[in-house]
């Protein structure tokens, strides 16, 4: 009788254990929302800048899909993460010198510089726009992940990241400049879990040739003309954009806090 209540005994305390090790790694979802802070180099043949960020938060949703049922040693699963989605925007430090500041300091003592000047300023807006870098990224990759007690989980991992990368930014003639293009980025960190919230950190970095296109307020500027007491405005906006290829790298440190579901 001893033995049969022993066996019954171990029986629920073998299920009891299989269930809970089931509900801790049944969270194979997550949702995080990151803090960034960011650095681009542009490159061309004729200038290498660095600028840091301001500002800067990411959203990443992703799925982590486990290669066994059975943790190795009770505790250890590998895994192929999978990220759906993640939306990264980075603001970085502003000019000093905006398109009004180049048409005031190019106009000063004209009043008919001052009429043309206002037309351009009616025309194109106060831009100001400062700089923007903007990442729309899929990832996927290896992780590992500890289940060392309870419902507490270590995991790290590694991750290859496709992404469409696109800065919005001002030339030092205040002028705006649009760039875009593939680039190649890749993602490493890690996070520590219990049940539903996850802290983590991770250093992503990649780089990229963006096609730029800059408008060039001074061919605006060349289409304008007065004599004889007339103002004589002609402009051709097409004339005024120009296109090239840019070389950029991106590296940031990302850290977050998460769902898992």
């Amino acid at each position: 009788m001893k033995k049969v209540l022993f066996a019954i005994v171990a029986v629920m305390f073998m299920a009891m254990s299989v269930s809970a090790q089931s509900n801790a790694w049944g969270r194979k979802n997550y949702f995080n929302v990151s803090w960034v802070d960011q650095t681009l180099e542009t490159e061309t043949d004729a200038l290498e800048a660095k600028w840091d960020s301001q500002f800067g938060v990411a959203l990443t949703k992703g799925t982590t899909y486990y290669l066994h049922k059975t943790p190795i040693l009770g505790i250890l699963k590998f895994g192929i993460d999978w990220t759906q989605i993640d939306l990264n925007y980075v603001k970085y430090n502003e000019l000093d010198l905006g398109l009004n500041d180049k048409l005031e300091d190019g106009f000063d003592d004209d009043p008919v510089g001052d009429i043309i000047g206002d037309y351009i300023d009616d025309k194109l807006g106060d831009l100001h726009l400062g700089r923007h870098q903007a990442e729309l990224a899929m990832h996927v990759g290896p992780s590992l992940t500890i289940n060392p007690v309870d419902h507490l989980k270590i995991n790290g991992y590694f991750r290859y990241a496709p992404s469409f990368s696109c800065v919005l930014q001002e030339t030092d003639e205040g002028d705006p400049r649009f760039s875009y293009g593939y680039g190649s980025f890749f993602v490493t960190g890690g996070a520590i879990s219990y049940k539903v919230i996850s802290l983590g950190a991770e250093y992503r970095w990649g780089q990229g040739k963006y096609c730029t296109t800059t408008f060039d307020s001074d061919e605006v500027d060349s289409d304008l003309g007065y004599g004889d007491g007339k103002i004589d405005v002609d402009i051709n906006i097409a004339d005024a954009f120009y296109k090239s290829q840019q070389k950029m790298c991106t590296s940031s440190l990302r850290v977050y806090v998460s769902l898992r579901f």
